[in-house]
């Protein structure tokens, strides 16, 4: 059942669809990240968490 109407939040709410945007961005996937084999989304993930 929870399947069929979403998993909802602690009030209720539930967020079917595209889901809550982030607070922050980073560009993901670009050709310099290809190129250097690296994910510049995670390591700024990484940052913020160790702050």
């Amino acid at each position: 059942m929870a399947a069929e109407r979403g998993v909802p939040d602690q009030v209720g709410t539930t967020f079917d669809g595209p889901g809550i945007p982030p607070h922050l961005t980073e560009p993901v996937f670009t050709e310099e990240e290809f190129e250097k084999n690296r994910d510049s989304a995670f390591d700024k993930a990484l940052k913020i968490l160790r702050s």
